[in-house]
């Protein structure tokens, strides 16, 4: 068994188990008086001190949820016994204490005990303490936790950081507050910003059909000849050149009406013209008939 203590406590505890040697059963009608008892400690390699019923300092009373006593012992349970170190024997940081107990006709394990800067006892890991140690429940030395985030990314550094590159980062369910765009955005894998970004809702299978549904409506079920047989209703200004008109078209057109060649047949007043005028009686022919005007 061994222990952890920083350097300098006071009233502090440990806890060795008596056997006795012939059956190997827990001893555990011992007490501070029994003829024999001897508590047994070592400071590293230094010589073994003894605190004997005899001796002095001796073996002192002590019971559970009494007051601590150097080299105070009881029976716990189950052949093991409490004992209350003297404050002396915790003095320097870095040594180790070794302590047992010796009984006739009984053998101790013994229990190693390390000095150090951090108490690791249950009081300072659970309640807070006075001192440099760190309480990891309930009260942590600021100064342990200024060190333990050096260099650490703190809420505080954090929102005020400017410049920070997020790469390769995946964290679900993450909220950023405000991104502030640095630089151009340059492939679809980029981060942008509302700045960047579609912020419309996307299309849905739902209006894509629908859309398709009234496109189809206006459409013709078949072409006509590879292209779309439709009445035109009204037709923009000099939208249609005589290129675009066809041979037949102007010949129907021109049913019925006086075209330049036809015109030029026509008797103009003053001039000269040939006719063929055969009589009626005699079939002589005339040519060269003069218009002149009639008055």
């Amino acid at each position: 068994m061994s222990n952890v203590y920083k350097s300098a406590s006071v009233d502090q505890y440990t806890e060795c188990k008596l056997w006795t040697v012939a059956d190997g059963l827990p001893k555990t009608d011992a007490v501070y008086n029994t003829s024999g008892l001897s508590i047994k400690y070592q400071i590293d390699n230094a010589a073994i001190v003894s605190v004997t019923v005899a001796g002095s300092p001796a073996p002192a009373s002590m019971s559970a949820g009494g007051s601590h006593a150097d080299w105070g012992i009881y029976h716990v349970g189950n052949g093991w016994y409490k004992i209350g170190l003297a404050d002396a024997v915790l003095a320097t940081a870095g040594t180790r204490v070794r302590v047992w107990i010796e009984l006739a006709d009984c053998d101790s394990g013994p229990t190693d005990i390390y000095v150090g800067g951090y108490d690791g006892s249950a009081v300072a890991l659970g309640a807070s303490v006075a001192g440099d140690e760190m309480d990891l429940v309930n009260a942590p030395n600021a100064t342990a936790v200024t060190a333990i985030q050096n260099g650490l990314a703190t809420p505080t550094n954090i929102t005020a950081a400017t410049g920070i590159v997020l790469s390769g980062v995946t964290h679900t369910g993450a909220i950023i507050p405000r991104v502030t765009l640095v630089d151009t955005t340059t492939t679809n894998t980029d981060m942008r910003g509302t700045d960047g970004a579609n912020t419309t809702a996307p299309a849905t299978p739902a209006n894509v059909s629908a859309v398709t549904t009234t496109l189809a409506a206006l459409l013709p079920v078949a072409l006509v000849g590879g292209r779309i047989d439709a009445s035109v209703g009204a037709v923009a200004t000099d939208a249609i050149n005589a290129a675009a008109i066809a041979a037949d078209a102007v010949t129907e057109i021109q049913v019925g009406l006086a075209t330049t060649l036809e015109l030029a047949k026509v008797p103009k007043v003053g001039g000269t013209h040939v006719y063929t005028q055969v009589s009626a009686d005699s079939g002589a022919k005339t040519a060269n008939v003069s218009i002149s005007d009639v008055v």
